[in-house]
């Protein structure tokens, strides 16, 4: 099945999409829900973010080349024993076909990584491995947007990877995504810049969940980014266009506009 947010009658809807069209539904996937006898053309749609108000957790540095390319940039934990994770801002969490925003005074060293997003569906603790699995709702795409200098010089990166819009995802969940089947395939302005099997990370959302769960509450809705392969994509500018394309499940589509204001 597949979810998505959409704009309906000048709100947020949360919604079903069956082949070319969207069935709106009353509450959400991660409650009750009804269907509303209607139909809107998905072609025409405005998709919004497919979550609302996560909590939005990371793990990186999660396969090969992703782990080599970052050895020596900087002294943080890069093979851990265990699966872990940190912290993205949810404020920076906007839609596909939406503008990821560069402010006027930011480096121009932005970069962009595309990610497969697990979407949580149960309030949960202490999960064991099979639990884990079970805990997942669906999948969305997500593209971790990052300025090098400012994720370099700033405290745990707060600027660096959090600023409004840097946190694209979409274009909706699919809930019966074959991890092991997937390819995610990153494009800027046409010309591939990395694709790679979604299931040869170190640490799968299983291992990452019951890692989280030993310490802290998960619950329905709560997302997860599970990491990229290959970290140096090429620095972007003013009205470049990144795609991500996971097979199985769709493709998010963002474009960058450089502020001439100051924030």
């Amino acid at each position: 099945m597949r979810w998505c947010r959409f704009e309906y009658k000048n709100a947020a809807s949360f919604g079903i999409i069956e082949d070319d069209r969207i069935v709106p539904v009353t509450g959400s996937p991660f409650t009750e829900y009804e269907r509303i006898n209607a139909g809107v053309s998905l072609k025409r749609a405005k998709l919004l973010a497919p979550v609302e108000k996560p909590i939005f957790y990371a793990t990186s540095r999660n396969y090969k080349k992703n782990l080599q390319d970052n050895i020596g940039r900087s002294r943080s934990m890069f093979a851990a024993a265990e699966a872990w994770t940190g912290y993205r801002a949810a404020s920076a969490i906007t839609g596909p076909d939406s503008d990821i925003v560069i402010p006027a005074d930011c480096p121009d060293d932005v970069y962009f990584q595309g990610e497969v997003v697990v979407v949580i569906g149960k309030k949960a603790k202490n999960l064991t491995h099979d639990e884990a699995w079970d805990a997942i709702f669906g999948y969305t795409i997500g593209n971790d947007v990052t300025c090098d200098t400012w994720a370099t010089t700033d405290t745990r990166a707060w600027r660096g990877k959090n600023i409004d819009t840097w946190k694209p995802l979409g274009p909706w969940i699919e809930t019966d995504l074959n991890v092991d089947k997937a390819v995610c395939r990153v494009s800027l302005n046409g010309k591939e810049t990395v694709k790679w099997n979604i299931n040869e990370w170190y640490f799968s959302p299983a291992d990452v969940l019951v890692s989280i769960t030993r310490y802290i509450t998960i619950n329905p809705g709560d997302i997860l980014m599970m990491g990229t392969e290959g970290v140096r994509s090429p620095y972007v500018k003013h009205g470049d266009t990144v795609e991500i394309e996971l097979r199985g499940l769709g493709t998010l589509r963002n474009s960058f506009v450089k502020s001439v204001d100051w924030y």
